[in-house]
């Protein structure tokens, strides 16, 4: 069973609908195993969205990613990378008219997924790994 990295970003969780997207994944046979809501800094854009640095509204994207409060969420499912980036296509054409950065934001790979959320959350990444699904860090 694969795990995933799933965040909700600034304009999706001022508007409320965390719970919304959330859904989808559940609609769709994935399982949520924690969230954490906080709020990025510049090198934790950066390092997420290196791929992106060189663009001409990289620094823009900076300053709307680091607006407000994101969730960072842990998934897991059988094909999870496949069926996580089929739900976060459709939720991006859906509610593409919220902003001109998308709304939601899944790891490319399973690796990728855990290279992010250790740059993230560093010992605590290995510390929730460990920890039984309880939804006791669902704070959004």
């Amino acid at each position: 069973m694969g795990l995933q990295f799933i965040m909700v970003k600034p304009k999706a969780v001022d508007l409320g609908l965390t719970e919304t997207f959330f859904n989808e994944f559940v609609k769709n046979g994935l399982v949520i195993i924690w969230q954490r809501r906080l709020r990025l800094s510049a090198p934790h854009v950066e390092f997420l969205y290196s791929h992106q640095r060189n663009q001409a509204w990289f620094e823009e994207f900076v300053k709307v990613m680091t607006s407000g409060d994101v969730i960072i969420s842990l998934w897991k499912g059988e094909g999870i990378t496949e069926i996580a980036m089929k739900i976060r296509n459709k939720l991006r054409q859906d509610y593409k008219h919220l902003t001109e950065y998308y709304t939601i934001h899944v790891a490319d790979s399973e690796r990728e997924a855990e290279k992010q959320l250790e740059f993230l959350l560093g010992e605590d990444f290995y510390q929730k790994m460990n920890q039984p699904q309880a939804g006791g860090d669902r704070n959004d």
